[in-house]
């Protein structure tokens, strides 16, 4: 069998960042600012909800990931263990990549990175951190497909004539490809990757 390589994002792809950033952020800041009527998500960056300055975003994020790595408190979306550790048992090889920016994560965001997937048991290859131009990582690495959940970096890699899954939010929905597909869900993802590629798919929830 020809050798499959996928590549995926981390965050809101295999965890809730967005959640995660909202909530602390309500938290910080909803006795200093007064909170919008209609938090919108579709804005995706929290900092422009809250209208944070620049100096306050800097410091949000440093106080957020620091909360995260102390505390382990991400969590992977429900499914991601099964499908990947299914894919890895199936062949598959399982590429990490992640544009997570390392002075939020003490500079050593592969080796958290690395802890957080080995503490949920989830399987993977290899973890590749600071990928900003996915895309052209994605062709030099032979990569056969790339799960994301933004289009901004499906839209090269599509160009590139490589397929992708997006995991569907309201920020991304409007992305039209011949070479992209959407899943609502990891389950979808896995029966996706299963057609794409041909391979048997074996049912992970025997009710």
């Amino acid at each position: 069998m020809k050798k499959i390589i996928i590549g995926i994002d981390v965050d809101d792809c295999v965890c809730d960042t967005v959640e995660m950033d909202y909530a602390c952020a309500y938290n910080c800041y909803k006795n200093l600012k007064q909170l919008p009527p209609n938090i919108d998500k579709t804005y995706y960056d929290v900092t422009k909800t809250f209208n944070m300055t620049p100096e306050e975003a800097e410091d949000f994020y440093k106080t957020e990931k620091q909360y995260i790595m102390k505390n382990n408190s991400m969590y992977p979306r429900v499914f991601v263990k099964e499908v990947l550790n299914i894919l890895k048992k199936q062949g598959v090889t399982i590429y990490f990549i992640t544009a997570r920016e390392g002075r939020f994560w003490n500079n050593n965001t592969k080796k958290f990175l690395v802890k957080w997937l080995k503490s949920f048991n989830i399987k993977f290859s290899k973890v590749f951190c600071d990928v900003l131009n996915k895309a052209e990582f994605c062709k030099n690495n032979n990569v056969n497909l790339l799960i994301e959940d933004r289009a901004e970096y499906v839209m090269p890699a599509n160009k590139l004539g490589i397929p992708s899954i997006l995991i569907k939010n309201t920020y991304n929905n409007t992305y039209n490809h011949e070479l992209n597909h959407f899943a609502e869900s990891w389950l979808e993802v896995y029966e996706l990757v299963c057609k794409i590629f041909n391979l048997h798919f074996e049912p992970l929830i025997n009710w």
